[in-house]
């Protein structure tokens, strides 16, 4: 996608703003249909999976447009996600003495990765590319994580 230096910033902050609408109208939505019904597997393993395709959807935008909506559609899914994630890991919490801790724990294993995948991508994106822009290598591994990471999802019993 071709869009010129000067109106780079206007596309990055209206993303932005389209990401955080959806991000923020899908998880009051999602947290309270999700108690509604007492489901949370279903939400998060769905969501999951939709911000999985969506990122390896980012390799075949071509126009600011389809960007948009991609942004939305991706913004639909982590607010679905974050909406009812917490709730699902409250759930399943093996001893309420130690939700603390656990949740601590919880909070580590949700850091780590975002703290190591700008540096993982920045070595993805020269492999075969000497200009670093191998996105389509990067925005199909994250793809296939975020897929990984929906289908841990199923072997949780304590919850529905």
């Amino acid at each position: 996608m071709e869009v010129p230096e000067a109106q780079i910033p206007s596309v990055i902050s209206t993303s932005v703003l389209i990401y955080t609408i959806a991000l923020v109208a899908s998880s009051y939505v999602a947290g309270k249909l999700s108690d509604k019904i007492g489901k949370r597997k279903v939400f998060v393993w769905s969501s999951t999976a939709l911000f999985a395709i969506g990122t390896f959807a980012l390799i075949y935008v071509y126009d600011v447009p389809t960007f948009y909506i991609l942004e939305a559609v991706l913004g639909l899914a982590y607010g679905i996600y974050v909406g009812v994630d917490l709730a699902l890991v409250v759930d399943v919490l093996p001893n309420p003495d130690d939700a603390g801790k656990d949740l601590g724990v919880f909070k580590i294993a949700n850091a780590l990765p975002q703290t190591f995948a700008p540096m993982i991508g920045a070595i993805i994106v020269y492999v075969n590319d000497p200009t670093g822009n191998n996105y389509m290598l990067w925005f199909s591994i994250c793809a296939v994580a975020g897929l990984l990471g929906a289908a841990v999802i199923f072997p949780i019993k304590k919850v529905k």
